[in-house]
């Protein structure tokens, strides 16, 4: 009896340590991927973020990040994957899902969508009502689409919320948030 107790301690510990390494490696992997993110080498952050994917794949944050390194490549569909990717994953964590809607509308903003890019601003402030990124992006929307009201009243919020850029743009056109 001792005995069957003991393999079967074993096997549990086996089945376990496993995971508990991949998640550790899978950090590891994204923590590299972020530095070479940092330091502007996009590609090689990818590579890291891949290998992440592939120990961790319901690590929805890894796919935020891999759309935004794809974004700064200019392969802009495959950064709407993983920003779809990441949303769905993202379902328990408000951060990360809201975080992935911004990311996605300003992907959907610099390619002129801008229904798309509101739509996406507005989820993501919704998750989040402190995100001034959200708002600002929200404003230069607006700002497209020559609605100037709204444009201004997103800047404003993105400079109360703290938001270097909002500031110094409402700044230069001498106003006060």
């Amino acid at each position: 009896m001792k005995r069957l107790i003991s393999a079967l301690l074993v096997l549990i510990v086996l089945a376990v340590v496993p995971s508990t390494t991949s998640a550790q490696n899978a950090e590891y992997y994204f923590n590299k991927g972020v530095q070479y993110f940092d330091s502007g080498n996009y590609d090689k952050a990818i590579q890291y973020f891949n290998r992440a994917i592939e120990l961790c794949p319901k690590c929805s944050g890894v796919y935020n990040s891999r759309g935004t390194a794809y974004g700064r490549l200019g392969e802009y569909q495959q950064a709407i994957k993983d920003y779809n990717k990441a949303i769905e994953l993202s379902s328990g964590d408000k951060e990360i899902r809201a975080s992935a809607y911004c990311n996605r509308g300003l992907l959907h903003a610099d390619l002129s969508k801008y229904q798309q890019a509101i739509w996406d601003f507005n989820k993501s402030i919704e998750l989040n009502p402190r995100n001034a990124t959200a708002y600002l992006g929200r404003g230069f929307v607006y700002e497209g689409l020559g609605n100037r009201e709204q444009s201004i009243k997103n800047f404003k919020t993105a400079a109360r919320l703290g938001h270097k850029g909002a500031q110094h743009y409402l700044r230069e056109r001498g106003l006060q948030w």
